[in-house]
């Protein structure tokens, strides 16, 4: 036994559980090698009584016993959460922050990893904070609830230990980092990533095809010719979702839109497109946004301190563009310039991430200058809006490249074609607008599968049913 060996020193055991490394060198411990035995001695021996729990695959899993309302009873602020999760209701962002900071400080001190803890620990913290405040709960058809507090290397868990690892030294960082792949991957919509490419799309077009293909390439459409349009649209679908997914080589929108021109001066095949790839999601916006409008707007008003400028503003404007805006506002966050796979990120102000969206130019704008004029950085699809007011557009375009594609003159629709352009056309999301699109799209639409989606997009997600269901 350790203390026996210096009795000189009245070491006993209790001593010896609370000294240092420092202590140790004290007592003439020179050997860094024999101190550092001790210190995991010492940290083993002050380890948590752990409890055993069943997993669904009945593996017992050793993890300490934790109580999450004690931990945040101790701090005055954490008592106001406390009673508001007590009540059933659901946290705010200050509120989850301040949660989530209370159960991995207590992980880190109680579960023996330190800044390190192991797959399972998070896991199981998640759901103790689930189980302990139902209301916390990600309630996305399909998930257990825990998900966006942590799941699969990523969650608000995880956030909250990188940011802690990153003020480490980089000495520490290097003696205590441990081998992690929590990278994730953007979802770039409309690629199927889950089968190999196929040969080019040239290759597989059958005389049908290209026949019907030529014909709605070089006939433009008229009251007569309209519904045969959209029945070639249609049987050259899978030709042309090979043309456009399929290739060695990325299609841009203008490749797309010189080989199928129809798009562009007959707007609604893009819905008709759309509701081929994915038949259940068709009408989702257009029936479901009002509901979904007014409890972001809400939300965004009772929560959100720097958005409610923003609705101020909108007083006498657009409601359904104030929701919108709303949302952007609510899930952008400020952030240095950045680089990601599918482009660079520019904007580190919400204004700035709001023009990706939508950018507004008074009514008689030569619509093709404007665009040909667009500033470099505004790649992807973003809607044009012309109008006496920004706050009150009444015609709308779709930029796509240095092209134009008509949207009518009501948001909600022009809206709808501009979501679906990006499936129909293959083409990512603005890394300026990477929450706000996984929002419309794993929340509204249900295109994307919940899981893809970002914890912040789903514990808003939650929050905006919760308060739909409410009413």
């Amino acid at each position: 036994m350790p203390c026996s060996n210096y009795p000189g020193n009245d070491v006993n055991m209790e001593v010896f559980r609370t000294m240092t490394e420092e202590d140790l060198r004290e007592v003439g411990i020179t050997s860094f090698g024999v101190r550092r035995q001790l210190k995991l001695a010492i940290g083993k021996l002050n380890m948590p009584e752990p409890v055993e729990q069943k997993h669904a695959d009945d593996e017992p899993v050793h993890v300490p016993k934790i109580n999450l309302e004690e931990e945040l009873s101790a701090i005055s602020d954490g008592r106001d959460v406390v009673k508001h999760l007590r009540a059933g209701g659901r946290p705010s962002t200050s509120q989850r922050q301040l949660l989530v900071r209370v159960a991995v400080a207590t992980m880190v001190e109680k579960g023996g990893n330190g800044l390190w803890p192991t797959s399972m620990q998070k896991t199981e913290m998640a759901k103790l904070i689930t189980k302990t405040y139902p209301s916390t709960q990600d309630t996305t058809e399909g998930l257990q609830g825990h998900e966006h507090y942590y799941h699969n290397g990523a969650g608000f868990i995880e956030y909250r230990l990188k940011t802690i690892r990153t003020k480490l030294k980089p000495e520490e960082m290097q003696k205590r980092r441990r081998s992690s792949s929590t990278a994730i991957q953007p979802v770039q919509p409309g690629a199927d990533h889950s089968e190999e490419q196929l040969t080019s799309a040239e290759a597989l077009m059958s005389p049908k095809d290209e026949e019907m293909v030529n014909w709605m390439r070089y006939t433009p459409p008229n009251k007569e010719n309209k519904l045969k349009h959209v029945q070639y649209l249609k049987e050259t679908h899978e030709y042309r979702r090979q043309f456009i997914e399929g290739g060695h080589d990325q299609r841009t929108a203008t490749d797309i839109l010189n080989m199928f021109p129809r798009f562009q001066d007959y707007p609604e095949l893009v819905n008709i497109e759309f509701g081929i790839m994915y038949k259940d999601a068709q009408d989702n916006f257009i029936t479901k946004w009002r509901a979904y409008r007014d409890a972001i707007i809400a939300i965004a008003n009772k929560e959100y301190l720097a958005v409610r400028e923003l609705i101020a503003s909108f007083e006498d404007g657009n409601k359904d563009l104030c929701g919108l805006s709303s949302l952007v506002y609510m899930l952008h966050r400020s952030v240095n310039k950045t680089k990601s796979k599918y482009g660079s990120c520019t904007s580190s102000r919400r204004s700035g991430a709001l023009l990706h969206l939508i950018q507004h130019k008074p009514l008689g704008t030569d619509v093709a200058g404007a665009v040909e004029g667009k500033e470099e950085e505004y790649r992807q699809p973003f809607l044009l809006a012309l109008g006496q007011s920004s706050i009150n557009p009444t015609q709308f375009f779709i930029v796509l490249d240095r092209m134009v594609i008509p949207a009518g003159l009501d948001l909600v629709p022009a809206f709808d074609r501009l979501f679906k352009i990006h499936y129909v056309f293959n083409i990512s999301y603005s890394p300026n607008l990477q929450k706000f699109w996984e929002f419309v799209d794993s929340v509204i639409y249900k295109v994307m599968a919940p899981t893809k989606a970002k914890s912040q997009v789903r514990e808003l997600g939650s929050a905006v049913r919760a308060m739909i269901d409410s009413k």
